[in-house]
């Protein structure tokens, strides 16, 4: 991990994964939706809220020959397409991949369909 810049002019530098956590980020990423999926199946397997597309939990990472940062999935909520569903079941699977991967690491609710 190597402190990045999110663009040109950012005042505020990320940690950022880069090529060498690839292998390390794509094992805690299949974990991570284990555990989640897990978690919403505990709550009963409803699916409420906004249909949405794309949420995930994510981490920052600057691939190999980039300037910057990008936001990039380290796991996906595809199985339930409402919003609320995935927010209500991530707390588990978010905390386990700040532990073991990127204590930057946050939710993206995804983008209405």
């Amino acid at each position: 991990m190597k402190l990045t810049k999110r663009h040109k002019d950012d005042e505020k530098p990320v940690l950022a994964l880069e090529e060498s956590d690839r292998e390390e980020a794509i094992k805690i990423g299949e974990q991570a939706e284990e555990i989640w999926h897990r978690k919403w199946a505990e709550l009963g397997k409803k699916s409420h809220g906004s249909c949405c597309g794309g949420k995930g939990i994510k981490v920052w990472f600057r691939g190999k020959g980039k300037r910057y940062a990008k936001p990039t999935f380290v796991a996906r909520c595809d199985w339930v397409q409402g919003n609320l569903s995935a927010q209500e079941s991530k707390d588990d699977a978010l905390a386990y991949v700040k532990e073991y991967l990127a204590d930057n690491a946050f939710y993206d609710d995804g983008y209405m369909i």
